[in-house]
């Protein structure tokens, strides 16, 4: 798909070392803000890697990439999952967004929101009511993105830090 002078194709292991460079923007700022929970970019490059290869050999992956003048701009990681229904809830299906990025350089360009489409679609052609996505409280680019997309927050998580 092109979108003036933007194209966003499915992801295969060929993009793998796009992805980790483009995941190395979003790795540094949660390692900036908790480095007591994630790994430099430097230090998990290579699990990186490993990481997405695992990916592509799971059928509910979805990885959809984003370039700019040829340029990689931004990825979409989401999956299609079936939660089984319990005691309390009926089963129930959802598109449940783990990673959007887009690189710095190309903020402010509809990237992330060209990108945010296709979970819109395979949701669509799957017949699922639902994409869900969570967030770090300190991101606020991530929130007021999502919240632009019409995102409205249904559940909080919390955390205590013993010390």
């Amino acid at each position: 798909m092109i979108r003036n002078d933007m194209e966003i194709q499915k992801a295969e292991k060929a993009h793998i070392q796009e992805l980790v460079l483009l995941n190395s923007f979003v790795q540094e700022k949660h390692h900036k803000n908790h480095p007591q929970i994630f790994k430099t970019p430097s230090d998990s490059q290579s699990e990186a890697k490993v990481f997405f290869e695992t990916l592509f050999k799971k059928v509910n992956n979805f990885i959809y990439i984003a370039y700019k003048n040829m340029k990689p701009a931004g990825y979409i990681w989401f999956t299609l999952d079936i939660i089984s229904e319990n005691a309390f809830k009926f089963e129930r299906k959802r598109i449940y967004i783990h990673q959007i990025v887009v690189h710095e350089e190309f903020r402010q360009q509809s990237i992330g929101r060209n990108l945010f489409q296709k979970s819109v679609e395979v949701a669509r052609k799957n017949k699922i009511k639902s994409i869900e996505v969570d967030f770090w409280s300190f991101n606020s680019d991530s929130k007021g993105f999502f919240q632009r997309q019409g995102f409205k927050v249904y559940n909080s998580k919390m955390w205590y830090e013993v010390v």
